[in-house]
């Protein structure tokens, strides 16, 4: 009689049995990973939206204009397409930052940038106004918020 060749029922079990061990201690840490990675990128972008408002009230400060103490909000997706026409006379500090960090893509992002003396104060970044991962700089965010437009509206 031959022998067959090939692994057992019991041996295929132990090994399947392994895999799953592994994966259920691989798994939690992935999801950790994901979510620190998109709030690293809320962040990375909630400072572009940061240092291009800087770039306008300074441009501004420089021609003698003074910029708006509010908060400001705006779509980070360009209108038509093409960047916007930058004004630098204080009032159009949402245009210059779709300008200078906006994408056409309709994955841009939402932002807003609180302005006091004439110098952002700190400013925010989230893909929609759904998402949970919401950026923030200065002050760097740590964990996924629940409400997006109070974290937006600052």
């Amino acid at each position: 009689m031959k022998k067959l060749k090939g692994f057992t029922l019991i041996e295929l079990i132990i090994v399947i049995a392994v895999i799953a061990v592994i994966a259920a201690m691989l798994v939690p840490s992935m999801i950790g990973y994901v979510v620190r990675s998109k709030l690293s990128t809320a962040n990375a972008n909630a400072k572009l939206v940061y240092n291009a408002s800087d770039h306008y009230c300074v441009e501004c400060m420089s021609k003698g204009c003074t910029v708006d103490n509010s908060v400001v909000a705006f779509s980070m997706k360009w209108i038509n397409n093409t960047p916007d026409t930058v004004v630098f006379d204080g009032a159009h500090i949402g245009e210059a930052v779709r300008s200078a960090v906006g994408s056409a893509g309709q994955n841009a992002g939402i932002f807003s940038v609180k302005i006091d003396d004439n110098l952002p104060e700190r400013s925010a970044w989230a893909r929609n106004t759904s998402d949970h991962f919401i950026g923030t700089f200065p002050i760097l965010t740590t964990e996924p918020s629940d409400d997006v437009m109070s974290d937006l509206q600052m």
